[in-house]
């Protein structure tokens, strides 16, 4: 496993020498030269700003914060999630655990909408610390409208991929034109979702899958042969996650779906 860690003092440098004779690969960052070549010196990946260390580590990348709470560590986060990608994975950060989903719960409800707030789940059995902003969560109107766009159009084209429960095409010239889809995002089309699939509720009717970020290493999705090679390796019960474009809202999101599970 590659892992990143920020913040070299005799915690962070005790864990990433650890890591190492472990059998991990770690790169690490510290604001201090002299505390990162002490470490580089003993195997790991030195790194000689934020930019470099996001550089040299493959996603989906892991990232352990090892600073004090506090101003600087807000900092560094953010910068974080400036260079990093969808579906990183940042898996501790400002010297707090997230043990239970209640703590998680009071965290969110402490914040109002518009705020950025630092959280830390449980994916795939991997615990991971990321910020976000909060928004307003949607009503029950507006995802019962989103379905009904969503049932409403026929007939149904593409290719079906029982695996995840969706039919999929190719970008045309005239939808990619139509709906002012940028070069980078022309992905493959979701044409339809099986109502009782493992995709319902996380892709809908003219997302644009543009990259599968899990399983490692990330792959662009500029065609179906693209995302059915994935496909083809995966198990049940197996995750995949899934870069997607929303034309409509020109906005991006990861979709995380289980293999042949609804």
């Amino acid at each position: 496993m590659q892992l990143g860690i920020v913040g070299l003092g005799r915690m962070g440098s005790g864990i990433a020498r650890r890591l190492m004779r472990a059998g991990h690969t770690c790169v690490v960052y510290d604001a201090r030269p002299e505390a990162v070549a002490a470490v580089a010196k003993d195997g790991a990946k030195g790194a000689a700003t934020l930019d470099d260390f996001v550089r040299q580590l493959e996603p989906p990348r892991a990232m352990w914060i090892m600073l004090p709470a506090g101003e600087i560590t807000g900092q560094i986060v953010e910068q974080l999630g400036r260079l990093a990608e969808a579906g990183d994975i940042i898996i501790s950060a400002d010297g707090k655990r997230t043990d239970r989903v209640s703590t998680l719960q009071r965290i969110i409800r402490g914040h109002e909408p518009g705020e950025t707030v630092t959280v830390e789940v449980m994916r795939y059995g991997t615990k991971k610390t990321f910020r976000v902003k909060l928004a307003e969560a949607p009503s029950e109107t507006s995802v019962a409208a989103r379905e009904s766009e969503d049932d409403s159009v026929a007939p149904v084209s593409g290719i079906s991929y029982d695996k995840i429960g969706v039919r999929l095409e190719p970008i045309s010239p005239a939808f990619a034109q139509a709906n002012k889809i940028p070069e980078a995002n022309r992905g493959v089309r979701v044409v339809d979702v099986n109502a009782s699939g493992p995709a319902r509720n996380r892709l809908f009717q003219n997302d644009i899958i543009t990259a599968v970020l899990f399983p490692a290493p990330r792959k662009e999705v500029r065609n179906v042969d693209d995302l059915q090679g994935v496909l083809s390796r995966a198990k049940d019960g197996d995750y995949i996650s899934l870069l997607i474009f929303d034309a409509q809202r020109n906005t991006t999101r990861v979709a995380n779906i289980r293999v042949g599970s609804n």
